[in-house]
């Protein structure tokens, strides 16, 4: 029997954004129209695949690590991808992590749905970044990224914004060298060594500047508060992130039980938001966007949050 398929078109993907379609800008729509979109519900035995390949990552004894560990890991891992942009140059290809393998599997309003496109997750995100980068990011003159990793959103920031300055700031070295290596090729990027769980606070970016974090503020578990200080004290213009959130989670749905599980097996960021909604009842922030799009990931998923320091 023919599969029947759905697609996530522009229309549906802006649905869940919360805005309209037009509102996409030219990258994000360009990314939806060019990528293969299809999808159709889990059977029964899909979701059985599904738990079944979960379980064992809950299970295996490297997802639990302590904060040396974790540095060791990203070092390592950036440090692979730092080679493969000096042999190959910087670029959207040799710039993706490597943790993007391809999985029939999506997270897709808090059920699992089945594409013939293993690379739809990163196709989506791709979108996502896009869409988020071209509503909040115009009016900034420098844009900060924290946890830069391996380069990919510096190169897309440095495409979309050619006049904009970009930093990018990690804890490891291999990522500010995939930094240099992205401005040779002409681009206005930079980096630095910077720790989200332990701010220097002799590092300073420049007034006016836009913060941005993709994925990144997961690896700091519950140590947030210092990074919330030190973001406070530099009063960005903006702060842009696309980050899982636990407290927007529904414990009481399977998929989400499950994603809180590995969340905290991985420790991983847990009451961001809650420290942020006191900041904004402290009137110290305030909310432009707080919300879960409910689509991407495979074992978990990014919700938007975009506030910035009010001006009392």
């Amino acid at each position: 029997m023919q599969t029947e398929w759905h697609t996530i078109s522009a229309e549906v993907f802006a649905e869940r954004f919360q805005c309209q379609t037009i509102d996409l800008g030219e990258d994000a729509l360009a990314t939806l129209k060019g990528s293969d979109l299809r999808w159709r519900p889990s059977t029964k035995r899909d979701a059985e695949d599904y738990i079944l390949e979960f379980l064992p990552k809950l299970q295996g004894t490297w997802i639990e690590r302590n904060r040396e560990q974790n540095r060791e890991a990203w070092e390592t891992g950036w440090a692979e991808s730092l080679r493969e942009v000096q042999t190959h140059g910087a670029g959207p290809e040799t710039c993706r992590p490597k943790y993007f393998r391809g999985s029939k599997f999506l997270r897709f309003k808090k059920d699992i749905i089945i594409s013939p496109n293993p690379q739809l997750e990163h196709n989506l995100l791709t979108a996502t970044r896009e869409y988020l980068f071209s509503r909040h990011l115009r009016h900034a003159h420098t844009i900060c990224e924290l946890g830069c990793g391996s380069g990919q959103n510096l190169w897309l920031l440095s495409e979309m914004f050619p006049d904009k300055n970009v930093i990018g700031m990690d804890w490891v070295r291999p990522c500010v060298e995939i930094a240099q290596e992205i401005a040779r090729t002409g681009k206005k990027v930079e980096g630095r060594i910077f720790d989200m769980t332990n701010p220097s606070t002799t590092v300073s970016i420049p007034e006016g500047t836009a913060i941005v974090t993709i994925h990144a503020l997961e690896q700091i578990g519950v140590n947030h508060k210092s990074l919330l200080d030190w973001i406070l004290k530099q009063r960005p213009d903006i702060v842009v992130q696309h980050e899982p959130i636990l407290e927007l989670y529904d414990a009481t749905n399977l998929y989400d039980a499950l994603a809180l599980w590995y969340s905290r097996k991985r420790n991983y960021l847990e009451g961001y938001l809650t420290a942020l909604k006191e900041l904004e009842k402290q009137e110290k922030i305030e909310f432009i966007a707080c919300f879960r799009p409910e689509v991407g990931g495979v074992f978990h998923e990014g919700s938007v949050l975009v506030w910035r320091p009010t001006k009392k």
